[in-house]
């Protein structure tokens, strides 16, 4: 039956898509209002749903709605972000990125894979649940936010603040980009730092007299590295082998070498600003570099070993910029079993579970303890040009969240 009603919306899907994808929403400004307002329109002929617009910052707009079964049971979180990154390398795009071209069964624009698709899917399998309250148990909240790509402090993470009743809840299903073949149960964390070498000022035919701030800054940097290595993990060995068990699986997605991705800290120097002219010895250099961390290393760890490496290099300071804690949810939670079990149903595959090597408006819902599970489509070229997403990766996700959600709120509460 549910199988059925799934396979009769497939259209509605599509269409749902096709129209979310061209309505810009880019980070900055993260501006949601009009894919907001699309949102609501789409969900407001459920009847007895209860719907509502929150705004902390314009004009970032939030969508919170919420319906019920048919008897009381457990509360279900569906969670996506509609915002996406901006548009990259515009003269590289073969499509117009809110044009919602498609070819060869894929359908091109900015954020289709990060994350309206996942957003697509959550919505029609929100209205599929409202539609059918007798097939099912407890209480749904469908959570759409902007600004994620920002953190999330204006969507998710405010919500969760103001409104209590968000965080009374079972689950949270986050459909974010990564394949619905390798569910995440947890995420790396993250410490974004500047970091910063004042040197001595001079020309450079006399080195003698100069101190190059940007030679400084390289041998800090390599330090750093160093020192982050030898950092001990305190990750539950039951953890660690689960990630090395997904191993094979979720690298045949994600590509080669993730495991140890996941199981070690991860630096990247992503911008560098130093010097005015190469016969000139730099006094001054900077850049900011993004570590995540894996579970088991904290936003402290990297800090003290900052403190130490500066107290060690006296030209050498840093300024924390972002910290994030690596969480991560039961792995052994109902819900979880109930994704992967649909995902190989779907597939026909094999499938697997593990941690995120990205972040994802998790770190907000699993701050207050709510066991937050995301899967979504692959995304393989995410925030590049000419982003798509294949239609029947599309529909295996849609049917991977609807079959699951049906199945989580199936009984009701003590059955």
């Amino acid at each position: 039956m549910v199988t059925e009603k799934i396979d009769q919306v497939l259209p509605d899907l599509r269409n749902t898509l096709i129209n979310l994808s061209k309505l810009n929403s880019v980070t900055p400004p993260s501006d949601t209002r009009n894919i907001v307002s699309y949102s609501k329109e789409l969900l407001s002929g459920i009847p007895g749903v209860e719907i509502q617009t929150i705004e902390e910052v314009s004009p970032i707009d939030n969508l919170v709605a919420h319906t019920k079964g048919h008897q009381p049971g457990k509360h279900l979180l569906l969670n996506g972000h509609l915002d996406t990154f901006e548009v990259v390398q515009p003269n590289l795009w073969r499509h117009d990125p809110f044009g919602a071209e498609i070819e060869d069964g894929k359908l091109f624009g900015v954020g289709v894979s990060d994350m309206k698709a996942g957003c697509a899917s959550l919505i029609e399998t929100f209205i599929l649940l409202g539609r059918n309250p007798s097939m099912w148990s407890g209480e749904v909240t469908l959570m759409l936010v902007g600004g994620e790509e920002a953190g999330g402090k204006h969507g998710t993470q405010y919500l969760l603040e103001t409104m209590p009743a968000l965080r009374n809840v079972d689950a949270c299903l986050i459909a974010d980009v990564g394949s619905s073949r390798s569910i995440r149960f947890g995420e790396k964390g993250r410490y974004r730092f500047k970091m910063s070498a004042k040197g001595i000022p001079g020309h450079g035919a006399h080195l003698h007299k100069a101190k190059n701030a940007i030679e400084l800054l390289i041998d800090a940097i390599v330090d750093y590295r160093e020192r982050v290595r030898k950092l001990l993990s305190r990750c539950p060995p039951d953890i660690i082998n689960l990630i090395k068990e997904a191993g094979p699986i979720s690298e045949s997605v994600a590509g080669k070498g993730e495991t140890q991705t996941l199981l070690n800290v991860t630096s990247n120097i992503g911008v560098f600003h130093a010097g005015t002219a190469p016969n000139l010895v730099p006094g001054y250099a900077e850049v900011i570099i993004d570590s995540r961390l894996p579970i088991g290393i904290s936003p402290d760890d990297i800090e003290e070993t900052l403190k130490q490496l500066c107290s060690d290099r006296k030209e050498i300071s840093f300024t924390t910029l972002m910290r994030c804690e690596s969480l991560y949810s039961d792995p052994s939670h109902e819900l979880l079993s109930i994704l992967k079990s649909n995902a190989q149903k779907v597939f026909g595959l094999p499938c697997a579970t593990t941690i995120r090597v990205g972040g994802t408006d998790g770190k907000h819902t699993r701050r207050y303890g709510i066991n937050t599970f995301s899967c979504g489509v692959e995304g393989a070229n995410m925030g590049a040009p000419d982003e798509y997403v294949e239609f029947s990766e599309l529909e295996q996700c849609f049917k991977i969240h609807a079959l699951s959600a049906f199945e989580y709120l199936k009984k009701p509460i003590g059955k």
